[in-house]
């Protein structure tokens, strides 16, 4: 693959408005250069494990119900290495293959998962994310691993940064009122009246009011409470009581 070619997929993945699109647009490309299929698993403390897997069904409920992942190498390998691997990679340096992996490879085999690759976000935003091309035939998988290794890792990390932004997007930013507005809503929410602000900020009632009424506006609300709610659920003012 040239590389006008790979970065014409990664504008593709770039160009994605929702994560279905995104999905058909990965399994796309993935059957382009003969994997079978992809899987994605993201991680994000606050909201969890979420993924897209194109694994077949039958092999992920056999694998959840005799509780596989406890021994599963590749699993192992995606909390212990960096960067990208194969499903082979995972037992180098190891001495001996346990009894319990080589059930297990066996059993992946039978449901078509011959062989794979890895590849681990870059993303160090406290994010675990990691993207699997697999294959049913082993001399297919490297071969097209040769060919493409270093595609499959750019688009790779295209993508985990494509479905962090779906999955997390962008929230509003904060309304941007003016100090003085600010410090009208501070002191009406430590509980002093519209007089009382005046004379601690040495400016008229009518001031006061004008301040308080700009700021409900920005935070789109229509009363002195609801402003005073929103302003505090967003962090714009800190009342000590």
């Amino acid at each position: 693959m040239s590389i006008r070619q790979r970065y014409s997929i990664i504008e593709r993945i770039e160009a994605c408005d929702t994560v279905d699109e995104l999905d058909l647009t990965v399994l796309e490309y993935s059957q382009s250069i003969g994997m079978s299929g992809y899987y994605l698993a993201y991680y994000d403390p606050t909201n969890g494990l979420d993924s897209i897997d194109h694994r077949p069904k039958e092999w992920l409920e056999h694998y959840k119900k005799q509780g596989l992942f406890a021994f599963d190498p590749v699993h192992q390998a995606n909390f212990q290495r960096s960067g990208s691997f194969t499903w082979d990679e995972c037992f180098e340096g190891n001495e001996k293959i346990s009894p319990n992996q080589v059930k297990l490879l066996r059993q992946a085999n039978d449901y078509g998962l011959r062989q794979g690759f890895n590849v681990k976000s870059e993303d160090t935003d406290y994010v675990g994310s990691v993207i699997c091309v697999y294959s049913d035939n082993g001399r297919r998988f490297y071969d097209s691993l040769r060919e493409h290794r270093s595609d499959i890792e750019a688009i790779s990390n295209a993508v985990h940064i494509k479905y962090r932004t779906l999955k997390r997007p962008e929230t509003n930013p904060l309304p941007k009122l003016a100090p003085r507005e600010i410090e009208c809503l501070n002191w009406v929410a430590e509980g002093k009246t519209n007089a009382e602000t005046a004379i601690i900020m040495g400016i008229s009632v009518n001031t006061v009011n004008r301040h308080i009424q700009n700021a409900a506006q920005k935070l789109g609300v229509h009363s002195k409470l609801h402003a005073i709610v929103k302003a505090v659920q967003l962090k714009i003012v800190s009342p000590s009581i």
